[in-house]
């Protein structure tokens, strides 16, 4: 057997031994639930229910950003298109792209 095979072979046994022993472990050990206080709880109850307004830190900021977002999608769509125009050119202008002319 060549190199590649047994290669693939290792590789994949330990990525399943991984995902099936040691990151369930570790994850029990790890993650232990924090206690939490009533006013807490009750927050992020609201935010399962889909009460957005109770969300603080990154995820208020985040809840902001994403409505901004959806109230605005073609202007979204807009700047996708020029930020993916823009890497395009900037790459191609850079000198970094393989030259058309060596074919």
């Amino acid at each position: 057997m060549g190199y590649m095979p047994l290669t693939l072979i290792a590789t994949l046994s330990a990525s399943l031994a991984m995902a099936l022993l040691f990151v369930p472990v570790l994850g029990s050990l790890i993650g232990k639930p924090l206690p939490l206080s009533s006013e807490q709880q009750a927050r992020i109850h609201a935010l399962e229910e889909g009460d957005f307004s109770k969300a603080q830190g990154i995820t208020k900021a985040y809840v902001n950003t994403l409505s901004i977002a959806i109230r605005h999608p073609v202007k979204i769509l807009i700047a996708a298109l020029l930020v993916a125009v823009g890497v395009g050119f900037t790459y191609a202008k850079s000198g970094w792209a393989p030259s058309s002319s060596r074919m």
